[in-house]
C-alpha cells in the first residue's frame, strides 16, 4: 500500500449513484422527456424522450450540501433544451422531490 504524497489530498470513495428507477414520462419547455430516480432518494435523472427533437440530451439535478444543482449536457436543439432548462431551473424543492416520488413510483 502507498502511502499519499506529500500535500495531496486523500478524498473518500465516492458512493456509486444508479439513476434507474422510472421512467415517468414528463414534459419540460414543450418538449417530452423521461424522468428517473436515483439511488440516493434525492437526485433526479431527465433523459430527453426517444424522437425528441431535444436529443441527445440529458440533466441532472444532484442532491449536494442540503441543496440541489442542475447541469445538462448533450447536442439536442439548442432551443428546446434551453427551454426546458428554464422549466427546470424553475422548480421548487418540492417540485424537484415530486418528480422523484413519480420516477420511484413509475414501473420499467
Amino acid at each position: 500500500m502507498e502511502a499519499p504524497a506529500r500535500g495531496a489530498e486523500t478524498k473518500p470513495p465516492q458512493e456509486t449513484l444508479d439513476c434507474a428507477s422510472g421512467p415517468a414520462a414528463r414534459t419540460f419547455g414543450g418538449t417530452p422527456w423521461l424522468v428517473y430516480a436515483c439511488s440516493d432518494n434525492h437526485s433526479v435523472a431527465v433523459m430527453s424522450a426517444p424522437g425528441s427533437k431535444a436529443a441527445p440530451f440529458y440533466f441532472m439535478f444532484s442532491w449536494q450540501n442540503g441543496s440541489y444543482r442542475l447541469v445538462g449536457e448533450g447536442t439536442g436543439n439548442k432551443a428546446a433544451t434551453d427551454a426546458a432548462y428554464t422549466a427546470l431551473h424553475a422548480l421548487p424543492i418540492a417540485g424537484i422531490q415530486g418528480l422523484w416520488a413519480c420516477a420511484k413510483a413509475a414501473k420499467h
